[in-house]
């Protein structure tokens, strides 16, 4: 987990952590247009990808434009994720819960710009 302090409260009334605050005051802005990045993983989140969550978030933190998808959904319910987890259970894209066609016409969509399909 993020050791990071907990400052505001979410949604739900859960605290968010002061480092997907500086993401949601990002969202839009130049900062987070500079460099656009996708991750592919086999399950995210995940118990043993603590690391690829981390490096996301610190990505994100920094102003990048992160996209992730997993083939797989996540290895527990969204009940058992801390604050970080759900946050990115959120904005994951999920290959199988979409399918053969799900994934076809994401390629599709993707494809209309080539250069950044690349």
């Amino acid at each position: 987990m993020l050791s990071q302090p907990l400052l505001r409260l979410n949604t739900d009334g859960t605290p968010l952590p002061e480092h997907l605050k500086r993401l949601q005051q990002m969202k839009g802005t130049a900062a987070t247009q500079a460099c656009k990045m996708a991750y592919l993983v086999s399950c995210y989140p995940a118990v043993s990808h603590t690391f690829i969550l981390r490096e996301v978030m610190a990505l994100k933190c920094r102003g990048f434009d992160i996209d992730v998808a997993s083939i797989n959904a996540p290895d527990r319910d969204e009940s058992e994720m801390n604050v970080e987890e759900k946050h990115e259970y959120a904005e994951t894209y999920y290959v199988k819960k979409d399918g053969f066609w799900g994934a076809l016409k994401a390629h599709v969509k993707a494809l209309r710009h080539p250069i950044r399909y690349a």
